[in-house]
């Protein structure tokens, strides 16, 4: 998969989260209480876990490399392919 394809499927998924008890798409894990008050990705419209979106700060700060969207956990860990 491409991070393009990646892009395209988490954006999907952003508009699909629970409102509550999600799992951060970029780490996997478990993430409770309300989705909205955790932190909005800088790399696609979805929400990440508070511990993410403090990397991803220090992505663009540049301290840290950048981790590709096809790394991403629920990336990673899929079993499907997109169709074009």
């Amino acid at each position: 998969m491409t991070n393009e394809q990646a892009k395209k499927y988490l954006d999907w998924l952003g508009q699909n989260q629970p409102e509550e008890d999600m799992i951060c798409p970029r780490c996997g894990e478990r993430v409770e209480g309300k989705t909205a008050t955790h932190a909005l990705s800088r790399y696609a419209n979805v929400m990440v876990c508070d511990h993410c979106g403090g990397i991803e700060a220090l992505e663009q700060a540049g301290l840290v490399p950048a981790k590709p969207l096809k790394d991403w956990a629920v990336i990673s860990s899929a079993t499907w392919e997109v169709r074009e």
